[in-house]
């Protein structure tokens, strides 16, 4: 009877390093941690893409959230920000920008790999 080990479960206790694939990224700065949550919570129900990461700076009044998934759903989040963040208070949403083929150097930096206990099966 073979065993099948899923990437995380492998009994090796290799090191491995695992990223998911966006054909795009999105990033949007906006002040303070309340309305960035607000943001992300809206982005993540209203385009279908994943959180990648997020940077808090100046104790949380400065934030910085990515997201990732196709160009299209990338689109749409970053729309659904600018919509949301417009709303809240004036000069509250600093900056969206979108990514389209992410380079590993960029994916890198923004933290999305990301070191796991375990590891692929050998073909």
């Amino acid at each position: 009877m073979s065993t099948r080990h899923s990437p995380i479960t492998k009994p090796s206790g290799v090191m491995t390093v695992i990223r998911e694939e966006y054909e795009a990224i999105g990033l949007v700065e906006i002040k303070y941690f309340t309305h960035a949550s607000h943001l992300l919570d809206a982005m993540l129900k209203g385009a279908n893409v994943r959180f990648v990461s997020s940077e808090n700076a100046l104790g949380g009044r400065l934030v910085t959230l990515v997201v990732g998934g196709g160009i299209e759903q990338i689109q749409a989040a970053l729309a659904i920000a600018e919509e949301k963040g417009q709303a809240l208070e004036a000069g509250c949403l600093v900056n969206t920008v979108m990514i389209a083929q992410p380079s590993e150097d960029i994916m890198n930096y923004l933290g999305e790999y990301r070191s796991i206990k375990g590891g692929e099966d050998n073909e």
